[in-house]
C-alpha cells in the first residue's frame, strides 16, 4: 500500500479500477439478463409435455368424430363423447399450468381460443354436417391445431440460446409433420368407412397432404449423437415406403368405391407412422430438458464469475477513493480546524487548541473538546432556563387575569372562550415548567429540600386533585397510602409529589374509558433511622413495547410520533421524573405490555424526622365495621384498600353480601358502621333497600354522583368520595361533623402592603387580587424603589419579586433587613414572588431572610392563607 501514497500512481489506479469496474458491470448485467431468460426456460419441458398430451387427445377425438360422421351410429358417438372428455381434461391441465406460471401466462388466450374452436367443431359434428371436410380439415386443423402451431413458433422466437432454438425448431417440424399424417389418416378413414368414390376435391386435398409428407431431418441438431439416435428410429427409405402400397391401391380404387385396403389395415399403417412421431417427440423432449438445465447452469456460472469480479473491482475502487479523499481531507484539515477554532472558541481557547493540535496529543485534544462541549451545553441549558422564565411572566399575567375575569358576569359563550384560554395557558405553562425543570436539572442547578413532612397527608393531597379528571374520563381511580408509614419523614415532598403527579397524569392520559389507574405508596422496611418506601402507578392503558421502553425516559420521547399527536404532551414528564428519582437515590422503572397497560415504580430510602412515630388514631377495637361486597366478588380492589385503613383502627371487619345483610333480624347482629359502594348499586332501588337498616351508613361514591345521592337526604350518614384514602376513612368513621369556612368570603381591613414588581401586567394583576381582599397596595418598580419606600413609609407586608432590574429581590431584602436592624424599626414580613417554582428556591429565599413564598401565577387560596396567618385579627367581620 506504500506505493499508493504517491498521488500520480493513486490517480492512475483509480482510473484503471473505474474502467475495469464499468466494463465488468456491463458484462454482469448482460449475463444477468441471460440468466433470467434461462430461468424462464425451466418451465419449457413441462409446457411441451402438456401440449403434446392435448394434441394426442384431440387427434383421438378427431379420428372418432370422423368415424361417427361416416356411420352415424350410436356406438360411434359414445366413443366420441369419451374422447372429448379426455381431451377436455388434458386441455384443463394445460390451462391450469399456463395460468399458474408467469413466464408462460401470455399463452392463456391461445388455450382459450382452442377451447372455443373445439366447442364450435363439436356442434358441427353433432349436427352431422354432410361436408366432413369443413369439420376435419377446416375445423380441427385450421381452428383447433393452428393456435398450438403459433404457440410453438412463438416459443422458438423467444429463445436466446441458439442450441435450444435448434431443438425447438426440429420439435415444431415434427409436430407439423405429425399433424399432416393425422389429416391424411382421418380423411381416408372417413372415405373407407363411407365406401364412396373420391371426389375431385378429395383427391386434390389428398395430393397436397402427400406432397407435404416427408421424413424429419436431424442434420441441424447441434448434438450429433442425438441426431444418430433419432435417425436410428426409422430410415428415410423405410419412412417413404410405409404407406406407399396402401396409397397406390386406394388411388386405383378411388373411382369404383370398391377399396381393396381395409379400414383396419389403413389405421394400422398410419398408426405405426404416428408412433414413430411420438418416439421422435420423446427423444427431442429429453434433449430439450437437458439443454435447458445446461443453459441455466452455464448462465449462472458466467453471472457469478463476472459479478464477483465486478464487485471486487468496485470495492477496490471504493478503497482507492477513500484513500484519495482521506489524502485531500488531511490536506485541508489544518486550515479547516483553524477556521473552526476562530468561529467557535475565544482567543485563549484558540491558542490552547492550536498548541494541542501541533503537539498531536489526541487524548488531550479529546479532553479539551469534551470540556468545551459540556460548557456549551451548560450555557445552552442556562439560556433555556432564562428564556422559560421570561415566557412564564406574561403567561402568569394571562392566567391571573383569566381567573379575575371568571368572577365577572359573562354569557355562556364567553365562559366557554375563557375556559379555552385558561386551559391553553395552563397547558403552555406546564410545558414551560417542564423545560425549565429539565434545564435546571441538566445544568445541575436543582437542589433537593431536606425538610420534615407527613407522607400520608402530603401524598394524599398531591394526588387527590386528579380524582375529578379520572371521574370525568370514567376511569376507576384508586389510591393506597400505607398508614404504617411514620408520621414524619425527612426529604423533598414537593419533588416526590411532582414525580407522582407526572406519573398519575400520564396514566390517566393514556387510559381509555372504563379503565383503571392505581397508585400504591407502601412501606417496604423500617429501621431506627430510616424507612424504605415503594411507589407505583399502574394503569390499564395503551402500554408500550420492549423496544419503546428503552427510550421512554429520554427527554421529548413518547411511545411513537402518533402518541404525541393523539394524546398530546412533550414527553418531558417521564424524563424529569426519572432524573429526580435518580437525584434522590432511586431508579424509576417500568413494567408494561402493549395494549394491556403499564406500571411505573421506584423505591426511596427516607430518613425519619425527630419525634416520628406510629400514627395515633381513635381506638375502634370495640366497633364492628361492615363492608357490603360489590357484585363482582371478593377481589374488588377498593375493598382491600378500605379494609387496610379500617384494620389500622383496630375495628373488627365483616363482609356482607346483599342476602346475608338483609337476612339479619337482630339489631345486635348488625355492624356499627356499614360501607356501601354506590358504583355497583346505581340503578333504581339497588341502594335504597339498605338505607333503612338500623346502623350508620357510609356510601362510597364519586363527585359526579353528588346530585343523585342528595335525594336520599339524612338516610345516608356520610358520603366518602373516591379515591378512598386513609384520612377520608378516619373522618368517615368519626362521629364529628366537619365545619366548613367559606374562604371566598374572607376580606381584610386596615392592611397596607408594598408590592415590588417590575412587570406592569403583574402589577395590575396583584393590585386587583389584593384589592378584592380589602388590602391597600403601593407599587415599587424594582428593588431600589422598594428599599426607598420601606425607608420612607410603614407597611404591614412586602411582596418582593425576585428578578427585577436595577436591584433584584434578594439584594433588596438584604438591604431592607440591614436597614431595619440598624434603625431599630420593626421588621415587616417579606414574601417572595417568583415564577421559578423549583425545589431549592424556597430554602434560598427563606435563607436570605424572606418570611414566605408565593409562586406565580398567584393562587388565591395560598394568598389568603398567608394573609390569614399574619393578620387573622384584621379579618373583616
Amino acid at each position: 500500500m506504500k506505493i499508493l501514497k504517491h498521488p500520480v500512481i493513486l490517480n492512475i489506479s483509480i482510473v484503471l479500477a473505474l474502467a475495469g469496474a464499468v466494463l465488468l458491470s456491463y458484462h454482469t448485467y448482460f449475463h444477468a439478463h441471460g440468466y433470467v431468460t434461462a430461468k424462464r426456460s425451466a418451465d419449457l419441458p413441462l409446457l411441451l409435455d402438456d401440449i403434446a398430451s392435448v394434441l394426442r387427445k384431440i387427434n383421438d377425438e378427431r379420428l372418432k368424430s370422423a368415424g361417427y360422421l361416416a356411420t352415424h351410429t350410436k356406438n360411434r358417438f359414445e366413443s366420441v363423447v369419451i374422447a372429448r372428455e379426455e381431451a377436455d381434461q388434458a386441455l384443463l391441465t394445460l390451462d391450469s399450468y399456463v395460468k399458474k406460471n408467469p413466464t408462460v401466462a401470455s399463452y392463456s388466450t391461445r388455450v382459450d381460443d382452442v377451447r372455443k374452436a373445439l366447442h364450435r367443431v363439436r356442434k358441427e359434428v353433432e349436427r352431422l354436417n354432410a361436408n366432413y371436410r369443413d369439420i376435419l380439415f377446416h375445423g380441427y386443423h385450421e381452428e383447433v391445431f393452428a393456435p398450438f402451431a403459433y404457440l410453438l413458433t412463438d416459443l422458438v422466437s423467444k429463445q436466446d440460446a441458439e442450441v435450444l432454438k435448434r431443438y425447438l425448431l426440429t420439435y415444431e417440424t415434427v409436430i407439423t409433420l405429425q399433424e399432416n399424417t393425422v389429416l391424411e389418416m382421418t380423411g381416408i378413414y372417413y372415405i373407407l368407412l363411407q365406401k364412396c368414390p373420391m371426389s375431385r376435391e378429395d383427391r386434390l386435398i389428398w395430393d397436397q397432404l402427400i406432397a407435404k409428407d416427408r421424413a424429419p431431418q436431424f442434420h441441424t441438431l447441434p448434438d450429433s449423437i442425438a441426431a444418430v439416435d433419432l435417425r436410428a428410429l426409422m430410415s428415410a427409405e423405410a419412412y417413404a415406403q410405409l404407406l406407399s402400397e396402401e396409397r397406390k391401391l386406394i388411388e386405383q380404387d378411388a373411382n369404383s368405391s370398391r377399396y381393396r385396403v381395409s379400414v383396419v389395415d389403413w389405421l394400422g399403417k398410419t398408426g405405426r407412422k404416428i408412433d414413430y412421431f411420438v418416439q421422435v417427440e420423446s427423444l427431442l423432449h429429453t434433449q430439450i430438458e437437458k439443454k435447458v438445465q445446461e443453459n441455466i447452469a452455464a448462465s449462472k456460472k458466467l453471472l457469478t464469475v463476472y459479478g464477483s469480479a465486478a464487485l471486487l473491482l468496485w470495492l477496490l475502487l471504493l478503497r482507492l477513493l477513500f484513500l484519495h479523499l482521506k489524502r485531500a481531507k488531511n490536506k485541508k484539515l489544518y486550515k479547516e480546524t483553524q477556521r473552526d477554532i476562530e468561529l467557535v472558541f475565544d482567543k485563549k481557547q484558540q491558542k490552547q487548541l492550536k498548541r494541542l493540535i501541533e503537539e498531536g496529543n489526541l487524548n488531550l485534544i479529546y479532553k479539551f473538546l469534551l470540556k468545551a462541549i459540556e460548557d456549551a451545553n451548560r450555557t445552552k441549558d442556562l439560556f433555556l432556563a432564562s428564556m422559560s422564565h421570561e415566557i412564564r411572566t406574561p403567561l402568569n399575567g394571562i392566567l391571573g387575569f383569566t381567573q379575575l375575569l371568571k368572577e365577572t358576569e359573562m354569557t355562556e359563550e364567553q365562559k366557554e372562550f375563557i375556559s379555552v384560554i385558561e386551559k391553553s395557558s395552563e397547558h403552555l405553562l406546564t410545558i414551560v415548567n417542564d423545560i425549565l425543570d429539565l434545564s435546571k436539572i441538566k445544568a445541575q442547578k436543582i437542589e433537593l429540600e431536606h425538610i420534615a413532612f407527613d407522607p400520608v397527608e402530603r401524598f394524599e393531597t398531591a394526588i387527590e386533585s386528579y380524582a375529578a379528571k379520572a371521574v370525568k374520563e370514567r376511569i376507576d381511580f384508586h389510591l393506597f397510602v400505607d398508614p404504617e408509614l411514620p408520621t414524619a419523614l425527612i426529604g423533598d415532598p414537593t419533588k416526590i409529589s411532582q414525580i407522582l403527579v407526572n406519573l398519575v397524569s400520564n396514566a390517566i392520559k393514556f387510559t381509555s374509558e372504563n379503565g383503571e389507574v392505581r397508585i400504591a405508596i407502601e412501606k417496604v422496611s423500617e429501621t431506627q433511622e430510616d424507612v424504605r418506601i415503594s411507589f407505583s402507578v399502574t394503569d390499564t392503558g395503551i402500554g408500550i413495547t420492549a423496544e419503546q421502553r428503552k427510550t421512554i425516559f429520554e427527554a421529548f420521547a413518547q411511545a411513537d410520533v402518533s402518541t404525541s399527536r393523539k394524546y398530546g404532551g412533550t414527553g418531558l414528564g417521564l424524563s424529569i421524573s426519572g432524573r429526580l428519582v435518580d437525584l434522590m437515590g432511586g431508579k424509576l422503572g417500568i413494567r408494561s405490555v402493549k395494549d394491556e397497560g403499564s406500571t411505573f415504580y421506584f423505591t426511596l430510602d427516607l430518613k425519619k424526622a425527630e419525634g416520628a412515630g406510629r400514627r395515633v388514631v381513635d381506638d375502634m377495637s370495640e366497633y364492628t365495621v361492615g363492608i357490603l361486597d360489590a357484585h363482582i366478588g371478593t377481589e374488588y380492589e377498593i375493598n382491600r384498600e378500605l379494609e387496610a385503613y379500617i384494620a389500622y383502627t383496630g375495628a373488627t371487619i365483616r363482609r356482607y353480601t346483599d342476602e346475608s345483610l338483609l337476612a339479619i333480624e337482630e339489631k345486635s347482629e348488625l355492624p356499627d358502621i356499614l360501607f356501601i359502594d354506590h358504583k355497583f348499586r346505581q340503578r333504581g332501588g339497588e341502594i335504597e333497600k339498605f338505607l333503612d337498616i338500623d346502623t350508620r351508613i357510609i356510601v362510597l361514591s364519586t363527585g359526579d354522583q353528588k346530585r343523585n345521592l342528595k335525594r336520599y337526604g339524612t338516610r345516608i350518614d356520610k358520603i366518602l368520595y373516591k379515591p378512598v384514602n386513609f384520612t377520608k376513612t378516619l373522618k368517615a368513621l368519626s362521629d364529628k361533623e366537619e365545619g366548613v369556612e367559606n374562604e371566598e368570603q374572607i376580606r381584610f381591613e386596615n392592611i397596607h402592603v408594598l408590592v415590588a414588581e417590575d412587570n406592569p401586567i403583574n402589577q395590575k394583576l396583584i393590585i386587583n387580587v389584593l384589592n378584592r381582599l380589602g388590602v391597600e397596595v403601593s407599587i415599587a418598580n424594582n428593588g431600589q424603589e422598594a428599599l426607598e419606600e420601606r425607608m420612607a413609609h410603614s407597611y404591614d407586608m412586602i411582596f418582593m419579586d425576585i428578578e427585577m432590574p436595577v436591584m433584584g429581590g434578594m439584594e433588596a431584602t438584604g438591604k431592607i433587613l440591614s436597614y431595619e436592624h440598624s434603625s431599630g424599626r420593626e421588621h415587616v414580613p417579606i414574601i417572595a414572588l417568583t415564577a421559578n417554582a423549583l425545589s431549592g428556591d424556597r430554602e434560598r429565599y427563606l435563607g436570605a431572610g424572606m418570611d414566605g413564598y408565593l409562586s406565580k401565577p398567584i393562587e388565591l387560596d395560598a394568598l389568603r392563607g398567608i394573609l390569614k396567618s399574619y393578620f387573622e385579627e384584621k379579618i373583616a367581620a
